[in-house]
């Protein structure tokens, strides 16, 4: 046992000691995955006390103290057939991967008769054993206690969507040396959860998605493109290496972009990394044509292969989800949320590949929102004449199509 595993576990007895605090019905741990990650890369006491202190307080205490709305919500027997959309992102779940490696299951069915309530559901996720619940930390917890909604429906509007997001990284496993970098695995796990039910990521009511978070399925997307979609969820369902994945190049090419994120700013959360996403996405792609570039270099897109190769139906596809992925905005409201948004106006720039909305007044993270539009698309439009494609009238072209 290490010095992180030690003072997570003294965290944790302490926790336990305090008055009315129930005894836990599953380990609490440091998730390997985590533990791993650390001692990689030599984090300091900022992010030691955010992952051995405070999220294991949180996760005590979301868990296994109080009698209030939210914290009954998490361990009451889940009855599928009364919450549409975790009915809804459960199957799709198990048609987008295999189910049984994922979470040891076959089917939904056997899935939570064998783990009944969100808290046993969460518990053997790659994270479920050292953190809380995404979805319900103490402002949204406050959220649920006074919506007016019944148990039902609050707990599928609000916390369906984070249950489902802990589903998607897979189960823990033993790990000895760090995992994929987090920037991959999250891009891997959001990418699931938005086929498996997009309203978690592209919300059409407020407070149905995990928040801030659609970045992190833009790189997935992409991923997908240019690696492959099943060899994208072999690090969720097989624990697989980047290498095992992508191969040695791109191995080398996107842990060294993680490694030098971190040096420049090794701190915590990562959510904002994710703005980063097109830097990534050109990583990878010239991996694919055995470069290794930074994520700081500027290297066009049309120095890189996908620019170069003939628009495919994944293509089209990935262009149509980028209208929908801009018409979102990250709010307060009160918590931090991601609502649907109109984007009346589009402006697609032709050499950077960037589709961009205006920004929007409330958004507090992400703005103005944007998305890759593929690079062969965006070629043929500038073979054709076209630098910059500006649409008005946007929001009624999407209704027409929707």
């Amino acid at each position: 046992m290490n010095a992180f595993d030690r003072r997570f576990g003294a965290t944790v007895r302490s926790e336990l000691e305090r008055p009315g605090t129930r005894p836990p019905p599953f380990p609490l741990a440091l998730p390997p995955s985590i533990r791993e990650t650390m001692i990689a890369a030599g984090a300091g006491e900022t992010v030691a006390a955010y992952y051995c202190e405070q999220m294991p307080r949180m996760l005590v205490d979301q868990m296994l103290r109080g009698e209030d709305r939210a914290r009954r919500l998490l361990w009451r027997p889940l009855d599928i057939s009364r919450l549409p959309r975790l009915s809804a992102a459960l199957e799709g779940l198990f048609r987008a991967v295999d189910g049984r490696k994922l979470t040891g299951f076959s089917t939904p069915a056997e899935l939570v008769a064998a783990r009944p309530t969100a808290a046993a559901l969460a518990a053997p996720t790659l994270l479920g054993s050292g953190l809380p619940l995404v979805g319900a930390w103490p402002a949204e917890r406050a959220l649920i206690n006074e919506d007016p909604l019944d148990d039902d429906a609050v707990f599928d509007l609000r916390l369906s969507g984070g249950l489902m997001h802990e589903l998607c990284h897979g189960l823990s496993r033993p790990l000895d040396r760090p995992p994929p970098p987090w920037m991959l695995l999250e891009a891997a796990a959001l990418l699931l959860g938005s086929l498996a039910f997009p309203r978690h990521v592209f919300p059409e009511a407020p407070g149905e998605a995990v928040p801030g978070v659609s970045l992190f399925v833009l790189l997935g997307q992409c991923l997908a493109r240019l690696f492959g979609k099943n060899n994208v969820f072999l690090f969720l369902t097989d624990g697989a290496s980047v290498g095992d994945a992508f191969g040695p190049t791109a191995a080398r090419a996107l842990e060294q972009a993680a490694s030098d994120e971190w040096s420049r700013r090794q701190e915590v959360p990562f959510a904002r990394d994710a703005l980063a996403a097109p830097a990534w996405v050109k990583v990878a792609d010239a991996a694919r044509a055995g470069r290794v570039i930074g994520l700081t270099d500027d290297v066009p897109f049309a120095d890189l292969p996908w620019w170069h190769e003939e628009p495919t139906d994944e293509d089209f596809e990935l262009a149509r989800r980028a209208v929908r992925a801009v018409r979102q905005v990250n709010v307060l409201a009160p918590t931090y949320q991601t609502h649907p948004c109109e984007a009346r106006v589009l402006t697609l720039d032709t050499r950077t590949c960037i589709l961009e909305r205006p920004r929007d007044q409330r958004g507090v993270f992400a703005e103005p929102a944007f998305w890759i539009v593929p690079p062969p698309l965006c070629r043929n439009l500038r073979e054709r004449g076209v630098e910059r494609l500006h649409v008005e009238n946007a929001e009624e072209i999407w209704t027409s199509s929707a």
